[in-house]
């Protein structure tokens, strides 16, 4: 009889850590896009969303909202995240971004 082996992990540490994958690492050009691949990955989760507005994104990040288009622009060119506008009814046009799985 084969032995099944569960490992469990209650722990809850991927509410409060992100996880930077090598790749994220090595196609990032700055510490600009770093941060901001962090934050969308930390406000997004494992699988969801992070929408907020790009000044809002900036400030997050702690950069201006220039350097932020520019960084999520590059990001979405390098394939480590994913996005797109949509206008939610009662609110601005926002962006829609994921991190896909690397």
């Amino acid at each position: 009889m084969d032995a099944v082996n569960k490992i469990s992990d209650n722990s809850g540490d991927r509410k409060y850590f992100v996880q930077l994958p090598q790749i994220v690492w090595d196609k990032c050009r700055d510490p600009y896009d770093i941060t901001l691949w962090v934050v969308i990955k930390m406000i997004a989760g494992e699988h969801g969303e992070c929408y907020l507005s790009t000044e809002d994104l900036a400030t997050a990040a702690m950069m201006s909202a220039g350097k932020a288009s520019e960084s999520r622009q590059y990001l979405m060119d390098a394939g480590l995240i994913e996005g797109e506008i949509r206008k939610d009814p009662r609110y601005q046009p926002c962006w829609h971004l994921r991190v896909p799985d690397l």
